[in-house]
């Protein structure tokens, strides 16, 4: 962050009046010496309108740290969101506010007043050609359209903004990471939590996989869900876009009533990222942190776990992660994917499929360590089933040692079925935007599950020897589970059959 003291120059407006007189006079004793003099005097008058012409316009767009000039104030671009054409509208700020100049600066200063994790950034023309061109938003069709238009119209400001201001936009990260795990309810979690009054709907992705997948390189042979390459940290920003004016407090009305108002910092609304791969899935981080050319491009930087790149950048951002018996979660995991294969599904085959996981695991955790075997996607990859997913004490212990068990909440699936009223609870104070009205507080408690198994699907039962098996191979994970969280809940020896 840059506090923004820009030295003057260039000639002052006020004085071109005097420059004028004084260079005619020179010119004109010049002209009664000789010839030469009048040619003199040409030449001084272009000059002089020149120097003036320079002193005043606006600065060259693609000009590094523009202005130039002391500002005589700082605005911030900002409209309204998802519904309707955007509304383009310039709110006014104290000329001393800070700012962010260059994108990839480490030292982001989170706005004050703000529950949020957003911050201003000075508005260049090479982010009009993010916003506009951002790849990873065609698949929604909608939002792409609108982000191309937010685009023009920041464009058509920022491109000649008037002489002595500096234009700048909101940026924003979540304050919330729902981070796993998979098929134990996060969908359903995500759900009501949006249901929130004081929740944005934030991100354009349902899952953004930022963090674990979606900023690097695709696997060899992958590139379905990556239609350009990496996704950059300003394209992940973007997911955000569209909502950042709610989240600073700073939106102008969908009439524009709000242009050329003052505007201070100040919002409880929040916004959420609900990846499933956040907590687990740090394959892809294993492979970029042994290249070091790739490792030096990454922005944020790379650092040894997902939990601790996100603590460097976001270190009172609230974790949250819902778990369920891993046994149970690896048969809905076995039936939920490859829904193609669905017919072929058995209980038959998933007891063989298990087997054969228990088994390499157990092979490759002899010579290797735990973190060494979760990580490689060798290993994980011939597997055949998620085995891996359910080691939660494994994945979790990183995220309790960067953020402290104060920002790190854990749920409980059954629980979270059993009784939705003290879940939810928990999770709104753990967020601190506490319970809503009575009728918006009914239909967050009363919504349909999501994500349920498919009807196609409900038959089919686990066989009492896999069950056996999982719940003999997890017993020691859950165990130090229940340590790290000090809570015996975490056995789930009220889920035993």
């Amino acid at each position: 962050m840059n506090d923004l003291k820009i030295p003057p120059h260039g000639v002052d407006i006020r004085a071109g009046s005097g420059l004028i007189s004084s260079l005619s006079g020179a010119t004109s004793r010049l002209c009664r010496v000789s010839a030469i003099g009048r040619r003199s005097l040409l030449v001084a008058l272009g000059l002089t309108l020149l120097l003036l012409y320079c002193a005043n316009s606006p600065p060259i767009p693609w000009q590094k740290g523009w202005p130039a000039r002391r500002p005589t104030e700082v605005v911030l671009v900002t409209g309204h969101g998802f519904g309707g054409e955007p509304t383009f509208c310039v709110r006014r700020l104290s000329a001393a506010v800070s700012f962010q100049s260059d994108p990839a600066d480490p030292q982001i200063g989170f706005l004050p007043g703000v529950q949020n994790h957003c911050w201003l950034q000075e508005l260049r023309p090479e982010d009009f050609d993010y916003l506009s061109n951002n790849d990873v938003q065609r698949k929604d069709k909608t939002v792409f359209i609108k982000l191309h238009k937010r685009a023009e119209l920041y464009a058509s400001y920022a491109r000649r903004p008037p002489g002595g201001v500096t234009a700048v936009r909101v940026r924003c990260l979540p304050f919330v990471y729902v981070i796993g795990q998979p098929k134990c309810g996060t969908t359903d979690l995500r759900h009501r939590l949006s249901l929130h009054p004081r929740v944005a709907s934030g991100t354009v992705w349902s899952d953004a996989h930022w963090w674990s997948r979606q900023r690097f390189p695709a696997p060899s042979g992958d590139v379905s869900d990556r239609p350009s390459g990496p996704v950059s940290f300003r394209e992940y920003l973007d997911s955000f876009e569209l909502v950042s004016h709610r989240l600073v407090g700073a939106d102008c009305g969908r009439t524009g009533d709000g242009r050329h108002r003052p505007w201070t910092p100040d919002s409880r609304i929040i916004t959420v990222d609900g990846s499933t791969s956040t907590m687990w899935d740090e394959r892809s981080l294993r492979e970029a942190r042994r290249r070091p050319a790739l490792a030096a491009e990454q922005y944020p930087p790379l650092a040894e776990t997902t939990a601790a790149g996100l603590a460097a950048l976001q270190p009172t951002a609230r974790i949250v992660a819902i778990l369920r018996e891993p046994t149970d979660r690896l048969f809905s995991d076995y039936l939920y994917f490859n829904s193609q294969r669905d017919s072929e599904k058995s209980a038959d085959e998933f007891h063989q499929m298990a087997q054969r996981a228990v088994g390499m695991w157990t092979n490759c955790t002899r010579s290797r360590t735990e973190n060494d075997c979760a990580t490689d996607r060798r290993v994980i990859d011939r597997l055949g089933v998620r085995l891996h997913v359910g080691l939660y004490a494994v994945y979790l212990r990183p995220w309790l040692q960067e953020f402290g068990r104060d920002q790190v909440l854990v749920l409980r699936t059954e629980d979270h079925r059993r009784n939705i009223t003290q879940s939810l609870h928990a999770l709104f104070n753990h967020l601190d935007i506490g319970v809503p009205a009575d009728t918006v507080w009914e239909e967050i408690r009363t919504a349909s599950p999501k994500n349920v198994r498919r009807k196609s699907l409900k038959h089919q039962t686990m066989l009492p020897e896999t069950r056996r098996l999982l719940r003999d191979f997890y017993r020691p994970f859950n165990r130090r589970l229940a340590r790290l969280l000090r809570s015996d809940r975490f056995l789930w020896e009220d889920s035993e059959p």
